[in-house]
């Protein structure tokens, strides 16, 4: 049996602040967007679409990056797919 691989991110969506000097990331949970990603998509809905998208696709590995403590601008999430062929 053989495996086709493919890989994706999701990331929150928001918004850099800057003021004197400093910058930071708001992401769109904090905006009232419900943790969704630049297309409009929570993750859960995000990994639905990708599973279908062409064929049908199972998740392998889902490996999250938290990034510092305060810092929300590198939360996002690595998925590796798998498809038999």
């Amino acid at each position: 049996m053989a495996w086709l691989h493919k890989e994706g991110d999701w990331c929150l969506d928001g918004t850099w602040e800057n003021y004197d000097g400093q910058s930071w990331f708001t992401p769109s949970i904090d905006l009232g967007q419900e943790g969704k990603n630049e297309d409009g998509l929570s993750f859960t809905k995000w990994l639905d679409l990708e599973c279908e998208r062409d064929g049908s696709w199972e998740v392998l590995k889902i490996s999250r990056r938290f990034g510092r403590v305060h810092d929300t601008s590198d939360k996002s999430t690595w998925v590796v797919f798998r498809q038999k062929i």
